[in-house]
């Protein structure tokens, strides 16, 4: 590949932490997924921050934290301003995500890392797209597109191409169909120049899906017929609409089991089911038929929509799920069980030995969830000491206190909406007075001024002029000519003006407009809000998890039979291995190098740690230079395929670092112009066949035939090809001239 292509690995490298990378072509810079974990730790964006204003665009893969967590915090805070693409469901899904995290931690944390508005701000950023559409970044000539990945609906695997050669970024793919989504399909590449996947599940085997299927049955209907309550435990928009399927199948295989109610309880349930119920078209086909099916069976009623339910209820809070009686399903997110619903209900269910937290996706390392799982795994029932941060409401003299400062607060936010108000009505009454004008009796300094004697006429005076019979208006004379009427230029440049003039004002009285609106609307709020002052409060609860505890897999992933297959068969030249553990990374590794050099081709890999930049350029006669203004300025280009080319004769030497503080920037080397040489032989540059020149001889008056692969030109010049490229041959007359000509019009020379 000839271009310069650099992979920095800002997280999710050797680990199993956020997927976070930045691909470097050419010079443009596409941030490859923007992931945070549920904790939200900012340490893990520190590599972020230093390369978020320098992007030039992001592509996200999944919908989920661990691919676009850190998308609002990096909008509203770090600079990420650059073009962002994703799937319609990635950016659908992805938005219901970040408002049930954020949820569920202001529920129980004075959450500020990002807001609501900074959610919307950010995916309202989003350039949305389908599978197969081809985006391209202006002016690089880098193009784009994403195809199904399976997992999540609106995964994508994403293609990035430039001069007809291709990096693919493949990331928690998932090779076998499931109840609402297609497989993932490789069938479209052919040795890419790098593929970047991950190596999670590498030394995993997963078992069937009937199998865990049945496992899944049966554990739950075991829980549930000695009336204990199950928690199954899986996310917000993603992995929970393949188990929603699977439960509402095969609760209406048994109508038995409908007397056990199926909750699916989450801050954006409804909002979930109404979004997936639009992105049909990134599943599975035979959801499209499903939804045709049963429109025409049950005309006009919503249900009829792909995901009906018919035995899932939706709840959104606490005391809708207590209005819901006897032993049930309650499916949750956030596996790590370190808030929202699932912290909540875990520590009501955990003292009970009848109720079951069932798993179906690894929570994250460290915490609540992790720990249960091990202890489980180790067969012990040991004591867990618990943070439990909640809100309660303020009473007795912290109420008073929060009282006191509200009316404080209210108080200076009157002072100032009067003061605004005073104002603008000092600024009306400036502005009516000059409208008026001065009096009739004062100059425009207000001294007073002499007046003019009146003349005085008769009423019955004859008229000497002829006049307008009733108003004194005389219209102007239209002035036509065959292509209309004329522009007067005059009167565009008076009204241009104008509108420099007023426009400024215009938008500050609409600016301060909106400020006081914004400021009667918080008064109002201030006044007539009815919920009451809380605060968080953390409490220390030791819990002995009595409770059953399982995992089963419905990550929807490949393991690592599969991912060594789906690599065996792209045969990529050169391969980066990501988002695994270092145990993980380094057996896929050795797997595939032993797979490749059995099947006869040769990889490069590549298992970058966080931090390391690897330079995958090939061809190593690429340089990437800076060029001073003035040496370019003398430069003369040449245009030939889409390309501006020039020739240089100059040294490379090192720059000088302006900024003495930069220490670990990198600096690019600089091209000085070489005064040893005053002239090079001709370079030619491009790839002519010899069927395109004849047809070019031939619109130049110049007969041209071929004969045993070689063009015969007029009667004494012939044009063949050899390994050096082109070859005339014949006298020196007026045709070779002629036809040399010709053929050097279809290079580029410098």
């Amino acid at each position: 590949m000839t271009s310069i292509v650099r992979f920095h690995a800002l997280s999710g490298a050797q680990n199993n932490d956020p997927l976070c990378y930045l691909l470097e072509l050419d010079g443009c810079r596409i941030l490859l997924d923007v992931g945070w974990n549920e904790d939200f730790n900012l340490e893990q964006l520190e590599q972020l921050k230093e390369v978020a204003p320098t992007v030039d665009a992001v592509l996200i893969s999944h919908p989920d934290l661990l691919h676009l967590g850190a998308y609002p915090y990096a909008f509203a805070k770090l600079g990420l301003k650059c073009p962002v693409y994703a799937t319609i469901p990635v950016e659908n899904m992805g938005q219901l995500f970040m408002y049930d995290i954020h949820h569920a931690r202001a529920n129980q944390e004075d959450f500020d890392l990002f807001t609501l508005d900074d959610v919307d701000a950010a995916f309202a950023h989003i350039t949305k797209v389908n599978y197969k559409q081809a985006v391209t970044i202006p002016g690089t000539g880098i193009q784009m597109s994403a195809c199904a990945a399976g997992h999540m609906v609106g995964g994508s695997v994403w293609q990035i191409t430039k001069d007809d050669e291709n990096i693919v970024y493949a990331v928690d793919y998932n090779h076998r169909r499931e109840r609402h989504l297609n497989s993932t399909a490789f069938d479209f590449l052919t040795r890419p120049y790098m593929l970047i996947t991950n190596t999670l599940n590498a030394r995993y085997n997963q078992e069937k899906r009937k199998v865990r299927d049945a496992d899944l049955l049966a554990s739950v209907l075991h829980t549930l017929r000695n009336n204990g309550d199950v928690l199954l435990v899986a996310d917000t928009a993603g992995r929970s609409l393949e188990l929603l399927q699977l439960l509402d199948q095969l609760w209406g295989q048994d109508a038995g089991r409908s007397v056990y109610p199926l909750v699916y309880l989450n801050n954006c349930a409804f909002s979930t089911l109404k979004c997936a119920r639009t992105v049909t078209s990134f599943m599975w086909d035979a959801m499209q038929n499903l939804k045709d099916r049963d429109a025409s069976s049950r005309a006009g009623n919503e249900d009829s929509l792909p995901f009906p339910l018919d035995h899932v209820q939706s709840a959104h809070t606490m005391d809708e799920l207590k209005g819901i009686q006897g032993p049930k399903i309650i499916l949750v997110a956030q596996s790590s069980l370190e808030a929202g619903f699932s912290r909540e209900l875990f520590l009501q269910m955990a003292n009970d030995a009848k109720n079951q937290v069932l798993f179906t996706t690894r929570p994250l390392a460290g915490s609540l969830g992790d720990t249960l799982l091990r202890q489980k795994a180790a067969g012990s029932i040991d004591p867990i000491i618990v943070p439990y941060k909640h809100r309660i409401k303020l009473q007795g003299e912290e109420l008073a206190t929060y009282r006191q400062a509200e009316r404080e607060r209210l108080e200076a936010l009157k002072a100032e909406a009067l003061a605004l108000l005073q104002v603008e009505q000092e600024l009306d009454a400036v502005e009516d007075g000059d409208a008026a004008g001065v009096g009739d009796d004062q100059a425009a300094d207000g001294a007073p001024v002499e007046k003019k004697a009146r003349r005085s006429a008769s009423f019955f005076k004859t008229r000497t002029k002829q006049r307008s019979l009733m108003f004194n208006y005389a219209a102007p004379t239209q002035t036509w000519d065959d292509y209309g009427q004329p522009f007067d230029m005059e009167k565009i440049k008076v009204l241009e003006e104008a509108n420099a003039i007023a426009m400024p004002v215009a938008e500050a009285l609409v600016e301060e407009q909106a400020a006081q609106e914004a400021m009667a609307t918080e008064v109002n709020e201030v006044l007539h809000d009815e919920s009451p002052p809380t605060k968080v409060v953390e409490d220390r609860v030791e819990i002995t998890p009595l409770c059953q505890v399982k995992y089963i897999d419905f990550e929807g992933l490949a393991d690592g039979d599969a991912m060594l297959r789906i690599l065996s068969h792209i045969r990529p030249r050169s391969l980066m291995l990501i988002h695994g553990d270092k145990d993980d990374t380094e057996f896929m590794s050795k797997a595939f190098e032993e797979s490749a050099t059995t099947a006869g081709f040769e990889t490069r890999i590549e298992t970058p740690k966080v931090g390391d930049v690897i330079d995958m350029t090939t061809d190593r006669n690429i340089f990437q230079v800076k060029l001073r203004d003035a040496l370019v300025s003398q430069l003369k280009f040449r245009e030939t395929g889409g390309y501006q080319i020039a020739w240089v004769d100059g040294v490379i030497q090192a720059a000088q670092d302006e900024d003495e503080g930069a220490a670990d920037t990198k600096v690019l080397p600089e091209l000085v112009t070489y005064e040893g040489l005053s002239e090079h032989h001709a370079v030619f540059v491009g790839d002519l066949m010899l069927s395109e020149l004849r047809d070019v001889l031939q619109t130049h008056s110049i007969t041209a035939t071929f004969l045993k692969g070689t063009l015969i030109c007029g009667d004494k010049i012939q044009v063949s090809r050899d390994s050096q490229g082109l070859l005339i041959d014949g006298p020196l007359c007026p045709e070779y001239y002629a036809v040399r000509d010709v053929v050097y019009s279809q290079f580029a020379s410098a």
